[in-house]
């Protein structure tokens, strides 16, 4: 949230969210977040006996797509806490395994949802807090005093494991700050950029396309439920808004290239990157996207990256072009401060072009599995070719996806060593 306050310093007037036609600027966010984190700070600390609030304190979040969503992520933040997303799609049952597994007091949501909450606040260890129009304008609309280090948590996002319960993956300020400077000479994100929050808050992909616009000063715009399910709607707000950057799952990129491709009137011309995401790529499923922007002769890249939330969004890259084989999903190469490993059983590194499991280390490794000590050492383990006066992390994290080396370097995407699938970005067991 400092890298985010120094970014609204540098431009207050700029549009820093626009949802439904409401624009926001950077200084109108920043201050609406601060009064929410006051708020928070207020809810939270007298029933806590605390004199300020820590990371250790994760608060829930529950919100429909809007601007209301983007200002709590923040607010949560500011206020020295970590957020939990839940998505408003969740079955109950899930939301409730969440809300108990991450012992939450503290639950940020709309009017609306109050009653999803009704027997979880039964017993009195939880309170509500309530946004929407003029519910936190009393506040200070200051900035506050930074009560959270880069090494702590900032958010805790739950995936579906092998377990088959949801699992919470603690992940940290710095490793999210990381991201963008290991991807800064990659992508050359600017405060021209317009950004679409596509995806839900409740999956990683969110975090890089929220910090993304923001921390470089661009505009993110937050398509409509319907937007997000119409594929052709959302197409035609990409081409009407001028989307620069654009994140997609493969799914739901090939639909998009349909909609595009029978769309004679318009073009993407402002595109600039379009980053997939979230599952295995079929290159023989976007023929026609070469098609198009030879067509249009649009200057946008493709680029095709792999990653998991225990790694923080991304951890391989790959630029595509039409001449690439089809016949493999190519995931690229790791980015520049992680280190990957391509090991067998004995955790020996396999031979050119064999399958084995992958294995990564360096700077994205989440904290570990919240209350699972027993997982988070199974699959965050130690790291036997680094020595400890390396200055890097000594971990690896254990990916359970199957890779192979092609003759050039670039990794080949195999599949999983378990039953678990991914559909449009979520684990599926």
């Amino acid at each position: 949230s400092q890298r985010f306050e120094d970014q609204v310093k540098l431009s207050p007037d700029a549009l820093a969210l626009v949802f439904e036609g409401v624009p926001l600027s950077y200084r109108e966010l920043n201050q609406k977040a601060n009064q929410l984190a006051r708020a928070i700070r207020e809810q939270y600390e007298p029933v806590h006996n605390e004199d300020e609030l820590s990371p250790k304190n994760l608060i829930a979040l529950y919100f429909d797509r809007g601007i209301e969503l983007v200002v709590a992520i923040l607010a949560v933040l500011k206020s020295g806490a970590a957020y939990v997303p839940i998505a408003v799609e969740y079955p109950i049952d899930r939301v409730q395994y969440i809300l108990a597994d991450a012992k939450i007091s503290l639950i940020l949501t709309q009017a609306e949802h109050e009653p999803v909450f009704k027997n979880y606040l039964q017993d009195g260890k939880a309170r509500l807090l309530l946004t929407g129009e003029g519910s936190y304008d009393e506040y200070e609309s200051t900035d506050l005093s930074v009560h959270s280090q880069p090494s702590d948590l900032a958010y805790v996002i739950y995936t579906s494991g092998t377990t088959g319960q949801p699992k919470g993956v603690l992940q940290t300020h710095a490793n999210v700050a990381r991201l963008f400077l290991s991807t800064a000479e990659e992508f050359n994100f600017t405060a021209s950029d317009v950004w679409t929050l596509y995806h839900s808050y409740a999956f990683d992909f969110s975090v890089w396309e929220i910090w993304g616009a923001l921390l470089h000063g661009g505009k993110l715009l937050i398509p409509s439920l319907n937007q997000v399910r119409d594929i052709t709607g959302f197409y035609t707000f990409c081409v009407t808004q001028g989307v620069t950057i654009l994140n997609q799952t493969p799914t739901a990129f090939y639909q998009f290239v349909e909609a595009a491709t029978q769309d004679e009137r318009n073009d993407l011309s402002r595109l600039r990157y379009i980053i997939l995401g979230g599952e295995a790529l079929k290159l023989s499923q976007i023929r026609k996207w070469w098609q198009y922007v030879k067509r249009y002769q649009l200057n946008v890249e493709l680029i095709n990256m792999y990653g998991i939330t225990e790694t923080t969004v991304h951890v391989t890259l790959k630029r595509l072009s039409a001449e690439d084989d089809e016949s493999v999903s190519n995931i690229g190469r790791p980015l520049k401060d992680l280190c990957v490993y391509v090991l067998n059983s004995q955790l020996q590194p396999v031979p050119l072009g064999v399958v084995g499991e992958l294995y990564v280390g360096g700077g994205g490794l989440a904290v570990g599995y919240l209350n699972q000590p027993g997982l988070t050492r199974e699959r965050f383990i130690k790291n036997p070719f680094l020595k400890a006066e390396s200055g890097m992390d000594l971990r690896l994290y254990k990916t359970g996806d199957l890779v192979k080396y092609l003759p050039d370097g670039d990794l080949v995407y195999v599949g999983r060593n378990d039953n678990q699938v991914k559909i449009r970005g979520y684990r599926i067991e």
